[in-house]
Parts: C-alpha cells; sequence; structure tokens
C-alpha cells in the first residue's frame, strides 16, 4: 500500500522544497515535484519532515516540569 502527499513544505537535505512524496509500506519511496496527479492527500502549508518526533514534553511518569518547585 502507498501514500502520495503533497505540501508545500517538503524537509529534504538540501532545505525545504514544494513536492510529493511517496509512503509505501512505512518508508519513503520517493520525493519528486508537485504533479498532476489526482490521487494524492494535499496537506498545503503543513510540514513533512522525514522520521520527525516531538520531544517537546512538559513532564512524564507523573512528574510536571511547570513549576520551580524540586519536588
Amino acid at each position: 500500500m502507498s501514500l502520495r502527499l503533497r505540501s508545500q513544505r517538503v524537509v529534504v537535505p538540501g532545505g525545504t522544497i514544494e513536492g510529493e512524496v511517496t509512503v509505501a509500506d512505512g518508508l519513503i519511496a520517493s520525493v519528486e515535484p508537485v504533479s498532476d496527479a489526482t490521487e494524492v492527500l494535499d496537506l498545503g502549508r503543513h510540514w513533512i519532515v522525514p522520521g520527525f518526533i516531538d520531544t517537546h514534553v512538559h513532564g512524564g511518569g507523573g512528574a510536571q516540569f511547570n513549576t520551580t518547585d524540586p519536588d
């Protein structure tokens, strides 16, 4: 199964481009310029970033980090 995504902001090794990313079996199969393809999920200006993992957290395991209290 493959999925084709289109975005104005696709992050590639050389910077950010407008393009289409094909994902097949959970892996990036290709990154290409925008085409006339109709079976594509257009993400507009949403970012497509390979391997992005959001590490922004405010706590975990019952702890919070939003105060200055060390306890």
